[in-house]
């Protein structure tokens, strides 16, 4: 950028890997245009990386929604100095006690001792001290401090400019250690903050004082924001864009100063006389135009704002900026424009002392311009305002070491050594004893010399670490087998962590999630249980931090490749296992399979904590349907050696039929108990029959015969049986409703054939789509029980299904539906024709089926699980053999 010399035209195009239009502008009286216009906006998607930080921030980089506009008043209300000096004055306050602990201590001894100092880290402490206090209440630490600091640049320099300037990054994230080191930085920070909200909450609670109002205050009683997740997010936002900008400007000023003694020597002078004029200070022309040129030739944000146009700007030479296109408003162009400022690259406050309308224009750039400026000008303003004559009143700044500025998401110098020197003028006011000695250079060199220790023994110690944890969970595990007495006792109220993937309260919609949801429901309006659910995070807008009385928990998760609807959890920061050893539940159920089944062994085995499992997906099914002969023996043959080995752990394992009890006690799996089975007999009746739904599922020919299958279109569903099938029955017609990872092949495969596919349908649509077929059509061989089979019967539809896993559970054959050999062809087709020329065969089978699925409630089946299976549970984790035998599992 300091080669970059502009030429006549001030915009230009510029070609990207983008969608839209993009342009840099390096015009003032252009860029005002874009900034100031009502309905330019910053980019969404462009700001995108930020989330990797913050998870989803709204107040600088959303659309301008009523949420957005209710977070960024509260910034506003909280920094405001018109309306409430009170609160003005109080920001003041706490901004120079901090800059007397720093002058009176820090410089004072640099100065006697002759030593260097780092200009932006000092300022970036300060400003990080001031900011928490002033904005949150919060008296923050220097350990605080330079855990934030540091991880706060390692995330931005990740998220906010490695994956912007490289997408591949965000794409391959988990091959790349740095992306990691970059989540863990984010993950830290996001503790920090928590910290800070309990720490504020608590005093807040203990102490009735309201004699101020702080950022923090405001936010938690804004009516919009009761999401503690999103809280933290925002103020993420907020310190990332507040206290880091304002110390690189007080730092560029310093090492700007140092350079040109003689601007410095002016400064002071003007100040000088300003102050025995009676003059405020920071009132002071010269000191104005001082941090005009300095924000001119070092500006903060470099790269300026981004935004969005929606609508048409028109140049002076005719070009033309269309609507919807991307525009880039770097201040650097505007600020080296030698039309403007002659010797652009020159530091000369005194041109501001005759400075044209076009330097106004400028000027005006840094902060204040367009509806997204910035809340925290006036802290900002304070500090700057506060920090920088008071500075220059007691000690003269010298250059040791020069340093050149780096651009990172900011313009800030780095690895600068400045010297000062005392004046012997008279000494600020000691305020605060607790503050002075923050900044003494004693306690800070003993600070950074422990990091140094630290760090150059990193490795050692964290390997010595790792053993002795090692050494210890091992004897602990050993332990426990003999260590009855550490066992938790059954009680009328219990303590349950629920823990399931995929989430049961997101948009995706299947047995598992329904019974899961089913069984939250009961335990949360049926019982006066406490209640946990930990699950991988959905990538719904509304994720509830609270269902009903329990308290939800996410974990970070990622979406599968072919069904980006289900997220499995990669909790990479063991998120579970802290939230379980907090909550030190009685008993933990988890399903099975998914990654969350490992933090739930590990703390069941912690805590002495009772451990069901509950099988709800058929793995050796799944191998059978998509891997190749030979391969798919050895893959179920590991598949077994594997759930054997995993619920092994388990005081109970449930299954959703006998059928599959059956297969997990023969390949050696203890404790295995059925969960019975459930359907909500009156969102699936007869009565929700609808010719309208009929009209529709039959393409407009209701007196068809119609054969009907609803559930995921996946490939081990085996619904490419049902083409044969609906080729050999005439006057056929089959309808899919659902959708899947095997939709489009589907749709394809049926192309030519009598089959209509309604996608996916939901309440009273669904309802009436269970009871207008004619037959139910279920050819699957991996089901574990069937949901959708048991719909279809409290729907008064009859059944043909393939006598496989868990629906032969469900299915009485020739009564209730008919069962027939999975890959038989000609047998789906002869039990449907029956169906089709019997009417009172179809009349029997419908009344058998209703009359045996209306004993089978939710009620009844969650009931039984609360009340007989988890007190089973619990009875056997007390001197098990089996108990002792995962013990040994986990210790090795």
């Amino acid at each position: 950028l300091h080669e970059f010399s502009l030429g006549t035209h001030f915009s230009f195009h510029v070609h990207l890997p983008i969608l839209r239009r993009v342009f840099v502008v390096g015009d003032v009286e252009l860029a005002r245009r874009i900034l100031q216009h009502p309905l330019s906006d910053k980019p969404p998607k462009f700001f995108s990386s930020f989330e990797g930080i913050t998870k989803n921030p709204v107040m600088f980089t959303s659309r301008n929604t009523s949420y957005t506009k209710s977070i960024r008043r509260t910034a506003h209300r909280a920094f405001s100095i018109k309306k409430n000096s009170k609160d003005a004055d109080r920001m003041r306050y706490i901004t120079q006690k901090y800059i007397d602990g720093w002058l009176n201590t820090r410089l004072r001894e640099l100065s006697v001792n002759d030593e260097s100092f780092d200009p932006v880290d000092d300022a970036l402490a300060i400003t990080f001290y001031v900011f928490c206090e002033a904005a949150f209440g919060y008296k923050a630490t220097y350990q605080e401090f330079r855990t934030f600091t540091d991880n706060l640049d390692l995330a931005m320099t990740e998220f906010a400019y490695k994956q912007i300037t490289n997408p591949l990054r965000k794409i391959f994230w988990a091959m790349i250690p740095g992306v990691w080191k970059a989540k863990r930085a984010s993950q830290s920070i996001r503790r920090f903050v928590e910290h800070l909200i309990d720490t504020i909450q608590t005093t807040t609670k203990e102490s009735s004082s309201d004699d101020f109002t702080t950022f923090l205050s405001l936010l938690l009683e804004n009516p919009d924001v009761r999401d503690k997740s999103q809280q933290v997010s925002e103020i993420i936002m907020f310190m990332a864009a507040g206290h880091e900008t304002t110390g690189a400007m007080i730092s560029n000023v310093m090492i700007l100063l140092a350079k040109n003694e003689e601007v410095q020597d002016n400064l002071r002078k003007a100040l000088l006389e300003s102050k025995k004029d009676g003059i405020a200070i920071e009132e002071t022309p010269y000191f104005k135009f001082v941090l005009l040129e300095a924000n001119r030739v070092f500006p903060v944000a470099a790269m300026g704002s981004t935004r969005l146009t929606s609508h048409t700007f028109t140049l002076k030479d005719g070009f033309v900026i269309p609507a919807d296109s991307i525009c880039f408003l770097p201040q650097y162009l505007c600020y080296k424009d030698p039309e403007i400022f002659k010797d652009p690259n020159l530091f000369q406050p005194d041109r501001w002392g005759k400075k044209s309308k076009a330097m106004e224009d400028a000027a005006s750039f840094a902060f204040s311009l367009g509806p997204r400026s910035c809340p925290g000008k006036p802290l900002a303003t304070a500090e700057v305002n506060q920090l920088l004559p008071q500075l220059l009143l007691h000690y003269s700044l010298h250059v040791e070491s020069e340093s050149k500025p780096d651009y990172r998401v900011i313009l800030k110098h780095s690895n600068a050594r400045l010297k000062v020197k005392g004046l012997g003028l008279s000494s600020a006011v000691e305020r605060d004893k607790e503050v002075l000695s923050m900044f003494s250079c004693e306690a800070i060199a003993a600070r950074h010399a422990t990091e140094e220790i630290f760090g150059r023994y990193k490795a050692l110690l964290l390997s010595l670490m790792s053993l002795f944890v090692g050494l210890f969970l091992y004897q602990y595990m050993h332990s426990l087998q003999n260590c009855p007495s550490f066992q938790r006792q059954a009680s009328t109220s219990l303590k349950i962590a629920i823990l399931t993937e995929p989430s049961p309260i997101g948009s995706y919609v299947c047995g598992q999630s329904k019974r899961i949801l089913f069984l939250m429901e009961h335990l949360v309006e049926d019982t006066t249980d406490d209640i946990t659910l930990i699950t991988a995070e959905v990538h719904d807008k509304d994720r509830p931090a609270v269902w009903g009385r329990a308290h939800v928990h996410y974990t970070f998760g990622m979406p599968l490749p072919s069904y980006n609807q289900i997220s499995i959890s990669l909790d990479w920061s063991l998120k579970a296992l802290r939230e379980l050893l907090n909550f030190s539940p009685d008993l933990i159920h988890v399903t099975t399979p998914g990654p969350l089944l490992f933090p739930s062994v590990i703390a069941s085995r912690i805590l002495g904590t009772t451990l069901v499992m509950s099988c709800h997906t058929h793995l050796t099914a799944y191998a059978k349907t998509y891997l190749p002969p030979g391969i798919n023996v050895i893959a179920e043959w590991l598949l077994w050696r594997y759930t054997s080995i995993v619920h092994s752990f388990a005081h109970v394992t449930l299954v959703t039929s006998p059928q599959i009890q059956g297969e997990f006690q023969r390949h050696g799996i203890p404790r295995v108990e059925v969960w019975q089975k459930g359907v909500n007999s009156d969102q699936f009746h007869p009565d929700y029959y609808s010719t309208d739904m009929r009209y529709q599922m039959t393409g407009g020919r209701p007196d068809r015969f119609l054969l009907v299958y609803i559930g995921r279109l996946a490939e081990e569903k085996r619904l490419v049986v049902l083409k044969g099938v609906l080729q050999r029955i005439p006057d056929a017609i089959l309808c899919f409703i659902g959708a899947g990872p095997y939709g489009d092949k589907l749709r394809k495969f049926f192309e030519g054939t009598d089959t209509i596919f309604l996608g996916e349908l939901k309440g009273l649509a669904l309802s009436q789509a269970f009871a207008s077929g004619d037959v139910f059509c279920m050819p699957s061989t991996s089901e574990t029980l069937g949901f959708t089979v048991l719909e279809s019967m409290a729907s008064g539809v009859p059944v043909v299904a393939a006598a496989a896993g868990g629906l032969q559970h469900s299915i009485d054959n020739g009564k209730t539906g008919f069962l027939v050999t999975p890959e038989s062809e000609t047998e789906f087709v002869e039990k449907i024709q029956s169906l089709k020329h019997s009417p009172s065969l179809r009349k029997d089978m419908v009344n058998a089926a209703r009359g045996e699925i209306e004993q089978w409630t939710w009620a009844s089946s969650m009931a039984k699980v609360r009340n007989e299976i988890y007190p089973l549970a619990m009875k056997y984790v007390q001197g098990s053999k089996g108990y002792e035998k995962c013990g040994e599992h986990l210790s090795r």
